[in-house]
């Protein structure tokens, strides 16, 4: 594993309990531009897949 030969496994590298992890869950093909983030984990922690670009957005459709 590349985390082994890095000297990070003890951090990184698999999905277990106080390890570092980056997570998304969409809905549908995540390589698809249409499919929906639904929930961000970055780090343990939950930020949400709201960003700039999507407030934008709301506030278009908020004025029509």
């Amino acid at each position: 594993m590349k985390a082994e030969i890095l000297g990070i496994a003890d951090r990184v590298g698999s999905l277990e309990a106080d390890k570092d992890a980056n997570l998304f869950i969409s809905k549908g093909d995540p390589l698809e531009a249409k499919s929906q983030v639904t929930r961000v984990v970055i780090a343990g922690r939950d930020v949400g897949p709201d960003n700039k670009h999507l407030a934008l957005y709301q506030k278009c459709i908020a004025r029509q």
